[in-house]
């Protein structure tokens, strides 16, 4: 085994990242991030970033 408890999806990290109750179990557990979800978290920050710009 390599040490990670579980590979989390875009959507888990983003709930994370909100605060949900369900999902803040995360933060004691070894979680591995893929490439691709790096690039949709990034492509999400930006979008909130440009939306924030224009209001």
């Amino acid at each position: 085994m390599n040490g990670v408890d579980f590979l989390a999806d875009t959507n888990v990290l983003i709930y994370a990242l909100e605060g949900h109750p369900a999902v803040l179990g995360i933060a004691q557990c070894s979680v591995a991030v893929s490439v691709i979800s790096e690039i949709e978290l990034l492509g999400k920050i930006k979008n909130l970033n440009l939306i924030r710009l224009t209001l």
